[in-house]
């Protein structure tokens, strides 16, 4: 029980005095916004939807489909694009010259993240340009070869079996991640990480891979992350996050907390490609099962030191409720679950944190700076109708960690109480029986306790913990009430199976709470609360992710 001795442990006769110390929340996510900006790409003819956004020498460019090309002095075609300077905000152009007039076949939706140091890298629609009936793409490569301009210096012929994101992972590598079920027809192999050296001009290495539950890839998400020479690839059905050096050698391997087991309903969307020869079909019948399966859905560097892990949660079929793991890449644990919750209707239109949960290409990372280049629109549905324009805005933000303390449990923690008072909370049973926690934690006991604000993947470290270190007292559970007591009952059932509950409580989270007062309702959960008659020990989320 080591950890338990960095836990906040209160010597004293009263059961209650655990309640007078600056309770210390998680370690909560704030983000400081370095840089907000409304773009200057004004609306052309296809209304902003074709833009691009791309980083490159800490400037976000912003790429749309144009048609008037200028012929340069060196006979090379020229087109400006509109950036924004990342650090000062600072409006500026960047040239970009290619060998032919090719511009108005720029095919950016087939570029998906895209952070380099000192390239641009384009797809062009070459079954486009000659009229083919099948896809065919070039990959255009640029240098900066000045303050404000690209050249081209090389091309890639039949990429359309390389792109997806894009990452420099070293001065003359770049990394093309592409992980997709394309149609047959277009594409024999739906997923390949390939390493490309820019100055030789030629493939270093391709990894083939046969990716279990490919439908995901179809799905809003994005499976890669990379900085400096690492690699991060996610794997949803193994519940897992790889890491690689820049010869794709796995160096690592992040296992992230999962509370089910969903081998069964992964197996029956594969076996639903037996069914469903259309595309669109297949994915629209696996979004049906999908729903009913917790599953990592996208990576994303917060810092040059965390990983971002989204968790689509089980029962969710929309993009507004998800939650952040935060994983520590230096000391290899998880450090922070995060709620996240949007609102899509218009009513709510503040940005405080970039939407994870629907982005799109939009959310990039830039190492240099340290921060998330996160783009909106202040476009939004009311009464079913789209609303607002398509111009984009520009937020760079830097992801800050650590522990903080809201301003109610900043008290006195030589102060004691003789007896807990709260007369405002009262723990109630379905079957109508009261308690309070000074009687749960008067004998040898555990609580764990449940509210909104809750990790769900973590339960089952929470239980495994209890299982282990409180075999010998009496376990509670204790959980926020949400006015549906059907849904509790056959919670309570799947409950009495994982653990050896003495009984199940409930709280409501209408009142104010006691000022220095555990708070039961914005404390991250689970957590644990125990009691062996001489010390109480408050067990918080990040210690139990520990164990």
């Amino acid at each position: 029980m080591n950890m338990y001795n960095s836990s906040l442990i209160l010597k004293s006769a009263s059961v209650l005095l655990m309640l007078i110390y600056t309770i210390p929340v998680i370690a909560q996510h704030r983000y400081d916004i370095l840089l907000k900006k409304r773009s200057i790409l004004k609306n052309d003819e296809f209304e902003d939807c074709n833009a691009k956004i791309l980083i490159s020498d800490n400037k976000l460019i912003l790429f749309s489909e144009q048609k008037s090309p200028k012929r340069s002095s060196n006979q090379l075609y020229e087109v400006n694009y509109p950036a924004y300077d990342l650090k000062t905000g600072r409006k500026t152009q960047i040239k970009v010259r290619i060998n032919e007039p090719l511009f108005e076949y720029i095919n950016i939706g087939n570029l998906e993240t895209h952070i380099c140091d000192n390239f641009i890298l384009l797809c062009i629609n070459e079954y486009a340009i000659q009229n083919l009936d099948y896809a065919k793409t070039k990959l255009i490569i640029l240098k900066k070869t000045d303050e404000t301009t690209y050249t081209e210096i090389n091309h890639i012929d039949n990429f359309q079996q390389y792109e997806g994101d894009i990452y420099q992972i070293s001065p003359s590598r770049i990394l093309f991640y592409k992980n997709n079920d394309y149609h047959p027809l277009d594409d024999s192999i739906p997923t390949i990480t390939s390493i490309y050296n820019v100055e030789s001009g030629t493939f270093e290495k391709n990894q083939v891979e046969n990716f279990d539950g490919i439908y995901v890839t179809n799905l809003v998400g994005q499976l890669v992350a990379a900085k400096n020479k690492t690699i991060y690839r996610a794997y949803p059905t193994k519940n897992m996050v790889t890491v690689s050096d820049e010869s794709l050698n796995t160096t690592d391997t992040v296992f992230v907390p999962i509370r089910k087991n969903y081998t069964q309903l992964f197996n029956k969307i594969d076996s639903l490609k037996q069914v469903y020869t259309s595309k669109k079909e297949f994915i629209y019948a696996s979004k049906k099962i999908d729903k009913y399966i917790e599953r990592i859905e996208s990576i994303y560097l917060l810092s040059t030191n965390e990983l971002g892990i989204i968790i689509k949660p089980e029962n969710v079929d929309d993009f507004e409720t998800r939650m952040l793991l935060v994983y520590d890449l230096t000391n290899k644990k998880f450090t922070n679950t995060i709620q996240l919750h949007y609102d899509y209707s218009g009513s709510k239109r503040i940005i405080s944190e970039p939407n994870f949960t629907y982005n799109g290409n939009a959310l990039l990372f830039s190492e240099d700076i340290n921060a998330i280049v996160y783009t909106t629109t202040n476009n939004y549905i009311k009464n079913g109708k789209l609303k607002g324009s398509k111009n984009y805005f520009i937020h760079v933000m830097k992801f800050n960690q650590g522990t903080s303390q809201t301003e109610h449990q900043k008290i006195n923690s030589h102060q004691q109480f003789a007896s807990y008072t709260d007369s405002n909370l009262t723990l109630f049973s379905l079957k109508g029986d009261t308690a309070s926690l000074s009687q749960l934690l008067a004998n040898k006991s555990a609580i764990l306790v449940k509210n909104k604000k809750n990790c769900s993947p973590c339960f089952k470290k929470a239980y495994q913990l209890i299982k282990k270190n409180y075999s010998n007292y009496d376990i509670f559970y204790v959980c926020e009430y949400s006015g549906l007591p059907l849904n509790h009952l056959i919670e309570e059932k799947n409950i009495k199976k994982s653990l050896k509950v003495k009984n199940i409580y409930y709280f409501k989270a209408e009142y104010e709470q006691s000022k220095g007062l555990l708070n039961l309702k914005n404390t991250p959960t689970p957590f644990i609360l125990s009691s062996d008659d001489k010390t109480i020990n408050y067990v918080p989320l990040d210690l139990i992710m520990e164990e």
